[in-house]
């Protein structure tokens, strides 16, 4: 069972990673192109 809670905190851990490295190149994505979002 402790080897099971490891693996998932590691992928948890990776799935964070991979969230926040997406999300940062989506914003810096959308931040460029200003036509898309004028109000901001």
């Amino acid at each position: 069972m402790g080897i099971f809670i490891g693996l998932a905190k590691r992928v948890n851990d990776y799935l964070v990673c991979l969230h926040i490295t997406f999300f940062s190149s989506l914003e810096r994505l959308l931040a460029s192109p200003k036509v898309i979002y004028p109000s901001i």
